[in-house]
């Protein structure tokens, strides 16, 4: 009779027709791993590390800092409540918890989807996605009193100088006049120097008289007035005996009333005089030097930087005008003095709030050492510029929630749902601009992503060399193309217009992007490919499984290293869908495999993530969570001489100190009891079953009792659940020997016989069933053993063998249904196939 062999099983599950398949792939696969070495293979157990009693971690939020092999963590959020735990010994660690924090935590249940995190270094940046964003009420810049700051930049001879004063509410204006000196004599030149008219003006709108020295100290600053008095450089007395100086223009005149009798305060500081009012009336003032530069008044504002004395009054706050035709640039400046002197240093305008509420931002979880962290409010800066109007505006942020947050271009990045904004470079507690005279590479930087569309931005993603930002049915590429990264140049490409499951953040792997979708009742899961954050391609990486990943996605996890992705639903059915893929040498995906994992019996899956060869994973029972690992190293063995991994679920390995019973660190259900297997690890009992006579719960441990023929001092043992790996083969079609295509027009053949070609393998069964009129006959079940499990074998061990197995079938093709099991915890892979089939 004709044979046709199938040379390769590692393509999965597919559900097309038959005739369309390739031969690789199959009706239904669980609980393997498809090896382009070994053929299909038993998937790794998950091994237990640590039980978490209280904790329901499908409800909590779960995020991994993986930092080194040597110091991972997972942290989680679950009733208000930080914690962090080690991954290697699921041991909680310490956390010291800053003031404020524990409000940022509290959000409603389940609290899942309402965080999310980045990890920048040793640092853990937490948004809580239901916490408004605001501005800090209780700090402002200090408002200051309507005032104005008279400079005399200059003095000359024969010069008429004046001040006019008038509130803004009233009509009368006040007005000082003084002219200068000629320089017929050389002695009238002091008369003409900028102290000397600061000095005279404030004596005659003072108007308390005239000192007859010509300096008197002010206070420390150097300023007289106010609350301090004296007279610097008065000059000569009233009587101007010399004629030199027109002294008696300002005498006051009997009657004239004095700026304290108008509601005015005045002060002297070298050549600046300080004008100002206490209560709520503004007021204009102006003057004239008869020369345009010698004066400057300045009141809410300067028209430049060049105008503004050396000495001045502590804490006064000017507006500079800035260059340009817009208010964009102008900026306020804040004398701050060292004695006498000082400078004009750029501040927030009056009255503008200084800062956001750390209350409302994310909070930073700090690794201060291996096992120890920090929960803080972050240490945000203050606005240091800008009226909060026309520059240094409020983030966008503001009034907002937050929706995602990332990390880009040594920029912490908060997105909310109306655009994104990125912190000043390497800054991630700056906000603000460090100016508002003019645009820095270094500032912050908003943009408003603006669609047609609706848009409510959810993820943010480093993929393809390009930043992406996510939302419904419109994906953008953030760039400034040539030009360097900043507010004036930031621009979005829309990338995609892709429908997503939202609260699933789609996966960068390698120049793809993975990201699930939900068509009815199924998740496809798409795959965009990406290049210096262009779209390249896409496809649907389920086209041919469909119906297979029943649900919504509920998580998705993915590793470059392995090429593997998983997905669990909201269907709560106990799988994860697993997805495999190869390249070619030109880096294009040559092979795919879906295939099934079934959970340890009555656990759902909580958390789950990749690292490195690892796979970590949260097992929720109805107490609390199982801490497990996967270690998808394909050589990984058992300790000491062994040639294979012993695979139980759940997997406890112990040696025996307490026999004939061990304590299993973690509860089991009741229906878990007699589902419970041990086997021997070393020795010549190695690969022996034994099965306890008792289980018996105590508070979060598991007492099994065996005989104590079976279990000795010393021994040493896994305990665990079995993991049945299974294959159902697709329906037999002839194909071409040449291009393995079927042989059209034909019908389904009689298949006589299937033999599986097999690997090192310990045990594997084929059971096959035929259906009849009548209903299903069989199964019929052909097994392979290696020759394992010898009891009074002295040396022990389990046999590894490379065989075929065959089975009769005897039916057509589409009647037939074959299936290859291993349901042991010992290695088996299975590599091709034979049909024996009629012409």
């Amino acid at each position: 009779m004709p044979e046709q062999i199938t040379r390769s099983l590692i393509q999965g599950v597919s559900q097309q027709s038959p005739l369309m398949r390739r031969d690789s792939q199959c009706e239904e696969l669980y609980d393997a791993i498809n090896s382009v070495v070994y053929g299909v293979i038993p998937r790794p157990p998950f091994t237990y590390r640590k039980y978490i009693p209280g904790f329901l971690a499908r409800s909590a939020w779960v995020h991994g800092i993986f930092r080194s092999k040597d110091e991972r963590y997972f942290v989680s959020i679950d009733g208000g409540v930080l914690k962090v735990f080690r991954v290697e010994t699921g041991l909680e660690c310490s956390v010291t918890l800053g003031s404020g924090v524990t409000s940022y935590l509290a959000a409603p249940s389940p609290e899942k989807n309402q965080f999310k995190a980045i990890t920048v270094e040793d640092t853990t940046f937490i948004i809580n996605k239901t916490v408004e964003v605001a501005m800090d009420p209780s700090r402002t810049q200090p408002t200051r009193p309507y005032e104005a700051l008279v400079y005399f930049k200059a003095g000359g001879y024969k010069l008429k100088y004046s001040i006019a004063l008038k509130r803004k509410d009233q009509s009368t204006i006040y007005k000082w006049g003084y002219e200068t000196a000629d320089a017929s004599v050389s002695s009238n030149e002091p008369y003409a120097s900028p102290s000397h008219l600061a000095a005279t003006f404030y004596r005659a709108m003072e108007g308390t008289g005239i000192a007859n020295a010509m300096t008197v100290a002010g206070n420390a600053d150097g300023i007289v007035g106010g609350d301090s008095y004296g007279w610097p450089e008065l000059g000569k007395s009233d009587t101007d005996s010399d004629g030199n100086g027109h002294w008696n223009k300002l005498t006051r005149p009997v009657g004239t009333p004095t700026l304290a009798s108008l509601g005015y305060h005045i002060q002297i500081n070298g050549t600046t005089l300080r004008i100002w009012r206490d209560d709520d009336k503004d007021f204009d003032i102006d003057g004239s030097d008869g020369n345009s530069d010698h004066l400057i008044i300045m009141k809410d504002f300067a028209q430049k930087y060049a105008d503004l004395p050396r000495v001045g009054y502590p804490g006064m706050i000017l507006k500079v005008r800035g260059e340009k035709n817009t208010k964009a640039d102008d900026y306020w400046v804040k004398f701050e003095n060292t004695g006498r002197s000082g400078t004009w240093v750029e501040c927030p305008a009056p009255g503008v709030k200084l800062g956001l509420d750390p209350a409302t931002m994310p909070l930073r979880l700090i690794n201060t050492s291996p096992g120890n962290f920090l929960l803080e409010r972050c240490p945000l800066q203050d606005r240091v510029c800008g009226d909060g109007i026309d520059s240094a505006k409020e983030p966008s942020f503001v009034g907002k929630t937050l929706t995602a947050i990332g990390y880009d271009d040594r920029r912490l990045v908060l997105l909310h749902s109306g655009g994104a904004v990125w912190s000043k470079t390497k800054e991630p507690y700056t906000w603000w601009p460090d100016t508002a005279k003019t645009e820095l590479a270094t500032d912050p930087i908003d943009y408003d992503i603006a669609h047609t569309t609706p848009t409510s931005f959810d993820h943010f993603v480093l993929a393809g060399d390009g930043a992406l930002v996510w939302s419904q049915k419109a994906q953008f590429n953030i760039n400034s193309g040539d030009q360097s990264f900043k507010t004036t140049t930031v621009g979005s490409d829309l990338v995609g217009t892709a429908e997503y499951e939202t609260s699933i953040m789609p996966i960068p792997i390698g120049k793809s992007l993975m990201y699930c979708s939900t068509v009815g009742d199924y998740t496809n899961v798409r795959d965009m490919l990406l290049e210096n954050g262009k779209l390249r391609g896409e496809r649907n990486v389920t086209e041919h499984v469909p119906t297979y990943i029943y649900g919504p996605a509920r998580d998705m996890a993915g590793s470059d290293l392995l090429k593997m992705l998983a997905v669990t639903t909201q269907s709560d059915d106990g799988l994860m869908y697993v997805h495999e893929w190869r390249l070619n040498e030109s880096g294009e995906v040559a092979q795919v495999a879906w295939h099934k994992w079934r959970l340890p019996a009555d656990t759902q899956l909580g958390w789950f993530q990749f690292d490195g060869a690892e796979l970590f994973a949260l097992l929720e029972d109805e107490a609390g969570s199982h801490f497990v690992s996967m270690d998808l190293n394909q050589n990984r063995r058992d300790p000491g001489a062994s040639n294979y991994l012993t695979r139980l679920d759940m997997a406890y390995y112990v040696a025996v100190s307490t026999a004939p019973s061990i304590t299993v660190p973690f509860p089991l259900k009741e229906e878990q009891h007699s589902k419970l297997v041990a086997y021997q690890m070393t020795g010549s009992k190695r690969g022996r079953k034994i099965v306890p006579h008792t289980v018996t719960p105590v508070g979060n441990t598991t007492v099994l009792a065996f005989s104590s023929d079976d279990l000795a001092n010393g021994d040493t043992v896994a305990v665990g659940l079995p993991i049945t790996t299974e294959r159902i083969e697709s329906t037999f079609y002839k194909r071409d020997p040449r291009s393995g295509d079927v042989v059209f027009g034909l019908e389904p053949p009689n298949v006589n016989g299937y033999a599986l070609v097999m690997g090192k393998t310990a045990y594997t069964r084929i059971e096959t069933s035929l259906k009849q009129n009548a209903g299903d006959l069989g199964p019929a079940i052909v097994e392979f053993n290696g020759g394992f499990l010898p009891v009074d074998d002295a040396i022990g061990g389990v046999r590894l063998n490379e065989a075929t197995l065959r089975a009769s079938t005897g039916g057509p093709s589409n009647l037939v249904t074959i299936r290859t099991i291993n349901d042991t915890p010992f290695p088996s892979q299975w590599i091709g196939t034979l049909w024996d089939y009629a012409a």
